[in-house]
Parts: structure tokens; C-alpha cells; sequence
């Protein structure tokens, strides 16, 4: 027990542990009524639009050119790279790949 609370009076250590419990009860009351209000609200909305799916795009297979780059054949990573920027144009994996492979090779 604190030292605090050993010189207090009993009758003061009961009111402040009542006001405490008070507190703490009517914080709990106010959470459980504002989860209950925040779950009528979703049930009054039938009619609103649904969040869109993130399209899921085909990543290529990319171990062949990291493996020819990481074996310092970059001319060979830096043609298989460009061949999967032409089947999927703009993926950033492949993108970051042929930039990595292009500065290691010395042609950026």
C-alpha cells in the first residue's frame, strides 16, 4: 500500500475508492453504449455501396533474372527483365529488378 494511503484516513481511503469504482463503471457503461450505437448504424445502412476489391494482378516469376544478376550476368537478367516489363508493363518488381540490374551494370 502507498505511503500515501497509509497516512489517509479510512473513511477518505472508502470515498476515494467508491469515486474511483463510479468512474470506472461509468466509463465502461459509456464505452458499451457507444459500440452498441456504432453497430445499429451499420445495420440501418443495408443499401450502401460495397468497398471494391483490389484487383489481384499476375506477378511474373523473377527468380531466373535475379539469379543471372546475382551471378553477374546482367546483360542476361537485363533481357529477361525487359521481356516481363513487355508481358506486365509497369509491375513494380520487375521495374525495380531491371533499375537494379541496369546500375550494376553501368547502363543508367
Amino acid at each position: 500500500m502507498s505511503a500515501f494511503l497509509q497516512k489517509t484516513p479510512p473513511n477518505l481511503q472508502k470515498l476515494f475508492f467508491a469515486t474511483l469504482c463510479r468512474s470506472s463503471k461509468a466509463l465502461l457503461w459509456t464505452g458499451l453504449l457507444f459500440c452498441i450505437h456504432c453497430s445499429n448504424e451499420v445495420e440501418k445502412e443495408p443499401n450502401a455501396p460495397k468497398p471494391q476489391a483490389i484487383p489481384t494482378t499476375e506477378s511474373p516469376d523473377l527468380a531466373k533474372a535475379i539469379e543471372k544478376r546475382i551471378e553477374g550476368n546482367s546483360d542476361e537478367a537485363i533481357r529477361l527483365l525487359r521481356q516481363f516489363n513487355q508481358t506486365y508493363p509497369n509491375t513494380p518488381e520487375v521495374l525495380l529488378q531491371l533499375a537494379r540490374a541496369l546500375f550494376e551494370s553501368k547502363q543508367f
